[in-house]
């Protein structure tokens, strides 16, 4: 940090906004994560969500609840068996049988007019064999209720927005795995929905092919698109996803923000110093009740900071800044990899207990089944 800019901090601080102004100022922010619009407008809604396969096997999905926002993009995690799949294919209406409610930007999953909201994007599809993609594109679009001039209209604009226009008279089936993805997230697009829904779609792509797929699904977020993903890959999901549901056991154990676990009433930084804070700073720091916690980051030097108050927290860092020089101070975000394994840890304790307890009850309740008619006879003979 220069000279000049180390003094319009510093004058900064007079005016009790320093947090916000090194935020505006020094720090560069993680601007993969756009900021939710419109908020409050729910784009998924999902109420009590329960699905069994069959009376004796366990609910694949227990009981769960969650929402997406407009504008979210929202990561779907959990280990295979979680759920995730049951709870996809519920949403998007490929199990009609099943407990609970769903709705899809006010509308319930059951009605029609819902999948006007929706587009999904499987793991994999299968196409025609002799169509080419501008003619699949297009007859897609049709059957999703556009006119043959809309559905030519979009398949010529979204083959060019996806720089495929050259490829128009191939056959999907030709394509690599990144352009089959491609074909499939345009199809999902033709009826311009609130939703995206995807399952894994990032599935055996190379490198280059996951940053451009990804590139394009941050534009539609940016758009004011919700995005709601289901994905193994934890780092790639970090990059992007400002929200998620964590499911273990058929049961979620963390949905919302990504900060909203960590961050309730703490003003929490990321915090990267040239040189090492001083035993004067943390003692400062005591007294000022922020506390300082190391980071092990390939930056040397770096602290997560958290104080209840913003004063506070200006006060410590206009301390650092007298005596240090502050390479960079930013929003704390617990890494997507970080709240799965804080949640999973303990959700799988409490799945797991609360599994044994459905289960000894069930066992209960059929021995008193059993029971009652003999109960019943013995008060009748008493």
């Amino acid at each position: 940090m220069n000279t000049d800019l180390q003094k319009k901090l510093l004058k900064d601080f007079e005016k009790e906004h320093l947090t916000n102004n090194i935020q505006n100022n020094v720090i560069n922010q993680n601007k993969d994560l756009i900021e939710v619009k419109n908020k409050n407008e729910v784009f998924l809604e999902v109420n009590n969500l329960r699905k069994q396969y069959n009376k004796k096997a366990k609910p694949a999905v227990n009981n769960i609840s969650f929402k997406v926002l407009a504008g979210e993009f929202h990561a779907f995690i959990g280990a295979n068996g979680a759920g995730k799949t049951t709870t996809i294919k519920s949403i998007v209406g490929a199990y009609a049988e099943f407990e609970g409610e769903i709705k899809i930007s006010g509308i319930s999953n059951r009605e029609k007019s819902s999948r006007l909201k929706l587009g999904y994007i499987p793991e994999s599809a299968r196409f025609p064999s002799k169509m080419s993609s501008y003619l699949y594109l297009k007859s897609m679009a049709e059957l999703n209720g556009l006119t043959p001039k809309e559905a030519k209209e979009f398949t010529e604009r979204i083959l060019k927005e996806f720089n495929m226009w050259n490829l128009r008279n191939v056959s999907p089936n030709k394509f690599s795995s990144g352009q089959k993805k491609k074909i499939l997230l345009a199809q999902s697009l033709s009826n311009n929905p609130d939703l995206l829904i995807m399952d894994e779609p990032t599935a055996n792509l190379d490198p280059k092919s996951r940053i451009a797929f990804f590139e394009i699904l941050k534009d539609l977020q940016s758009k004011g698109k919700s995005i709601f993903i289901s994905s193994h890959i934890l780092s790639e999901l970090d990059i992007y996803a400002n929200a998620l549901t964590i499911l273990d056991g058929g049961k979620i154990v963390f949905t919302g923000k990504r900060n909203q676990d960590e961050t309730k009433n703490k003003e929490i930084y990321k915090l990267v110093t040239e040189t090492e804070l001083s035993n004067k700073l943390n003692s400062r720091a005591k007294t000022l009740k922020v506390e300082i916690k190391d980071y092990h980051s390939s930056e040397a030097n770096t602290y997560i900071v958290s104080s209840e108050t913003k004063k506070s927290m200006n006060e410590f860092i206009k301390d650092v800044m007298y005596s240090n020089r502050i390479v960079k101070f930013e929003k704390y975000h617990l890494s997507i990899e970080e709240l799965y394994k804080k949640f999973v840890i303990l959700g799988s304790v409490h799945t797991n207990n609360q599994a044994d307890e459905e289960e000894n009850q069930e066992i209960k309740n059929k021995q008193e089944d059993k029971e009652k008619p003999k109960k019943e006879e013995k008060q009748k003979n008493s």
